[in-house]
């Protein structure tokens, strides 16, 4: 229906609104690739990638791109949804439990492994479409953006950094049990102000609910 209302050629521009951004890559993958023939780096990143998108259409987001060896996604667009980031934070939560499921599937055949990392950040963006009338994407562009990018690489191995707006845009809450460090102010390179984050590490412990701000 939004793409019938639409013009029938598409025209750089958007509009605003408040969406929560996902933004997660693969560790060491790199190092890995050095490693390996060309087609078990491919396999191996199809393998993960599957992993990391799956949760993100489960879970209502939109699949943004694909960043080499990585994902961004928005949620809350193109259709405005009230519970954005509480969806976001269940598809963070789900990449890590797919990523952990495919490690001990690798481990047992005697192949390499890698641990994910994660941005979540709530704020305004401008969506829609980006670039020249000969190639265009949809995409988000503003700071929310931005930090969600820079959190996704303050990120340790295996951790999440959810910012202080996500979750409380959330309800305060992080899906599923998980060690929560923080809010500790993280600096964000090439901005003036640091910004307050979570650092979470899901538990597969249970799937109960644990409250953090």
């Amino acid at each position: 229906d939004e793409l019938l209302k639409a013009p029938a050629v598409p025209h750089p521009g958007g509009q605003r609104r408040d969406v929560t951004v996902l933004m997660a890559d693969l560790c060491a993958f790199t190092a890995l690739a050095e490693q390996q023939p060309p087609e078990a780096v491919l396999e191996t990143l199809n393998a993960y990638l599957e992993a990391l998108a799956g949760p993100v259409l489960e879970a209502g987001g939109t699949l943004d791109k694909y960043l080499g060896d990585g994902v961004m996604a928005i949620f809350g667009a193109p259709l405005g949804d009230p519970n954005h980031a509480r969806k976001a934070l269940v598809c963070a939560r789900e990449m890590w439990r797919r990523v952990e499921a495919l490690n001990r599937a690798r481990r047992a055949r005697g192949l390499p492994v890698l641990d994910v990392r994660a941005g979540v950040h709530s704020g305004e963006a401008v969506l829609g479409n980006i670039g020249t009338p000969q190639r265009m994407d949809y995409t988000a562009i503003g700071d929310a953006v931005n930090v969600c990018s820079r959190l996704q690489t303050e990120a340790a191995p295996g951790e999440i950094l959810v910012t202080r707006q996500a979750l409380q845009a959330a309800g305060g809450l992080f899906p599923g049990p998980a060690e929560v460090v923080g809010p500790e102010p993280v600096a964000i390179r090439g901005r003036r102000d640091r910004v307050e984050a979570f650092r979470v590490r899901p538990s597969a412990l249970s799937d109960r609910d644990l409250r953090v701000v």
